[in-house]
């Protein structure tokens, strides 16, 4: 460990981490050796906890190589008003065909169901393969196709797994530290919120409306139907709305398996509508939550949904948003200092 490059875990905590708990900043300096500071919030003992998440190997490997790889996660879906028989999957007659993100350009999209979206996946679009009578129809139900999806994942990090084996145990020692105290604030407005932060809300005096974001990633076949771009939505905001609007924006989760840049186009189109947005509401405010950590322990998990992965999800996320009159809610230190995987009501 000569040239630094690793990817660290630092907290430190009272004796009850819920009663105080901070996260660390990690210094590389680059020659194998690293520096770890903590902001010293509270008085009385304190447990410092470090771990190595990802050996520099790792890291080298998914930033120059694993996020460019694609396609890598793949969707299963019937088309509407399309049975047949000699193809049953299930007992509703369905046949569920392969879908995937690919570029707008790729010659092969000529042979497949394309159901594009600009506005919302800039220059890649969805295709599906289509049905036996080569008629393309929409989408009816959507879920993820897992064993496809984990296939390719793994095939993608094909003789690299060892890179991802030798997690470190934590080590831990006792400081004696000095205290201090954080305020909310509240507004009393209608939050729409994009992806995992209703449950945040519930103490406080809101209306909260969820939106989840098309191709997301999970077993249960949702009706294409619910899924809009969160382009779309913002440019679907009429400027009567705007007094009662706070917008939540969270677009990372679901998305461990997509390409460096079908995902940088997609944060880009996000953009873009913020700014038609803020012509018609200026004063709407608006918040970018960032990711959080996942803390996977297998070891196929930790390539497949690296919370590495996730930290530059949000290191994106703050580049392409920066400018735009966003705040960016950057929780990925406060969910770490508490390490549930969902950040828990309790810190709000």
């Amino acid at each position: 460990m000569s040239s630094g490059g690793d990817f660290w875990f630092a907290t430190m905590s009272a004796n009850d981490p819920h009663e105080a708990s901070t996260a660390g900043r990690v210094i590389d300096h680059e020659n194998g050796t690293y520096s770890v500071y903590f902001y010293a919030a509270w008085s009385g003992t304190a447990e410092i906890n470090v771990t190595l998440v990802h050996p520099s190997k790792a890291v080298e490997f998914m930033n120059d190589t694993l996020w460019d790889i694609g396609p890598k996660v793949f969707w299963s879906a019937t088309y509407k008003n399309f049975t047949i028989l000699s193809h049953l999957k299930n007992k509703a007659n369905k046949f569920y065909t392969s879908c995937w993100i690919t570029r707008s350009n790729d010659t092969n999209i000529k042979t497949l169901c394309e159901f594009p979206s600009p506005n919302g996946l800039g220059n890649y679009t969805f295709v599906c393969r289509p049905p036996k009578d080569r008629r393309c129809r929409p989408l009816d139900i959507i879920a993820i196709d897992r064993p496809n999806t984990d296939a390719a994942t793994a095939k993608s990090a094909s003789g690299y797994e060892d890179y991802f084996q030798s997690v470190k145990p934590n080590s831990t020692s006792t400081q004696m530290i000095p205290s201090c105290f954080v305020r909310f604030v509240r507004h009393d407005r209608r939050m729409v919120t994009f992806e995992t932060s209703k449950d945040y809300y519930k103490e406080l005096n809101l209306s909260v409306r969820l939106r989840f974001h098309p191709q997301t990633i999970t077993g249960t076949r949702i009706p294409n139907k619910l899924f809009i771009y969160f382009a779309d939505i913002l440019d679907s905001i009429q400027t009567h709305e705007c007094a009662y609007l706070i917008i939540e924006l969270s677009p990372w989760a679901h998305f461990q398996q997509w390409t460096r840049d079908s995902l940088t186009q997609r944060y880009i189109k996000l953009r873009e509508a913020v700014s038609r947005l803020r012509l018609r509401c200026p004063n709407v405010p608006i918040i970018v939550k960032g990711p959080h950590f996942r803390e996977h322990r297998a070891a196929f998990t930790r390539w497949g949904w690296s919370d590495y992965m996730y930290y530059q999800f949000g290191v994106l996320m703050e580049q392409i948003f920066q400018g735009s009159g966003i705040w960016f809610l950057n929780v990925w230190d406060m969910n770490l200092s508490f390490r549930p995987e969902h950040l828990c009501t309790c810190l709000i």
